[in-house]
């Protein structure tokens, strides 16, 4: 499982390439797995065969047949590419993360430690799809990726147990910032663990967190269709997600946590996704912090 928001957790651009890893990843995922329980999103068909790490259409996985009631109405204007607006508005000072927690989750960084439980979530390939990535079996390629992102806004997702203490070690949750863009928010489960509620879960808890981050000012470019078209040079905050528009419980997810649906966009291949966005509330809600 992983979201744009969680997304899956949205649809990117050439531009949107980390380079983090020089190894191989699985060069086509136009096929979205059946799994009765699992949460996934769809991948573009990358136009230059190098390795890198690619921003799938969602930063979420999330089932495509699963399919709850969905209640926003989608536009019927299709934005064939994105424009973009340079704003004035603000972002994190920091972006590290504390210890936080839900009602059954605990999220917090991953350490050295950690590695062990965390490889086993690289060795699932259904997992590991939601980074456009074959599963990772040998230590000498997990290793590295497991360091790389040391240097990301990630945290580890835990279970919590009925002795209020921290378990098993279930997937991770990271923010990436890219050009012309708002940030977008990631995550990943074990396979075993998808179909609970888990994502709907870390990204409300996650949400209040990364609102309650000291702010300042900053000038970025970022997609027009974020914004209203009333908001001109300075812009309040906010965070985007690009979602398929079959992956109707991945949209369900992001609009329980408050995203907003903004209209439908068209990628460089031709995928028609839902854009969504969720913007710097007023009060942010309680979160428990241990």
């Amino acid at each position: 499982m992983v979201a744009c928001l969680v997304e899956r957790l949205p649809a990117w651009h050439s531009g949107y390439v980390l380079g983090l890893l020089q190894y191989k990843y699985r060069p086509l995922l136009p096929t979205i797995l059946s799994s009765p329980t699992h949460q996934d999103i769809a991948y573009h068909k990358p136009t230059v065969h190098q390795p890198s790490f690619r921003q799938p259409v969602l930063s979420t996985h999330l089932p495509y047949h699963t399919t709850p009631e969905f209640h926003t109405t989608m536009a019927t204007t299709v934005s064939s590419a994105h424009s973009y607006v340079e704003v004035s508005t603000t972002q994190p000072v920091h972006q590290n993360l504390p210890r936080f927690s839900s009602e059954r989750l605990f999220f917090r960084s991953l350490f050295e430690s950690d590695f062990d439980a965390y490889h086993l979530l690289l060795k699932q390939p259904e997992a590991m799809r939601g980074y456009g990535l074959d599963a990772m079996p040998e230590t000498n390629t997990a290793r590295p990726w497991f360091n790389h992102l040391q240097d990301q806004t990630r945290v580890g997702i835990f279970l919590k147990n009925s002795d209020e203490k921290e378990g098993e070690l279930i997937g991770e949750g990271l923010v990436l910032k890219m050009d012309k863009q708002w940030p977008r928010v990631h995550y990943v489960f074990k396979k075993e663990h998808w179909g609970h509620g888990y994502a709907t879960e870390y990204l409300k808890a996650f949400l209040s967190v990364w609102w309650g981050l000291p702010r300042e000012d900053t000038t970025i470019l970022v997609e027009e269709i974020s914004l209203d078209s009333q908001e001109k040079d300075k812009v309040t905050e906010r965070l985007c997600a690009e979602i398929n528009m079959d992956n109707k419980a991945n949209q369900k997810v992001v609009e329980k946590a408050g995203y907003t649906f903004c209209g439908e966009v068209k990628t460089q291949e031709n995928e028609i996704c839902a854009f969504w966005r969720i913007i710097y509330p007023k009060k942010e809600e309680t979160v428990s912090w241990c």
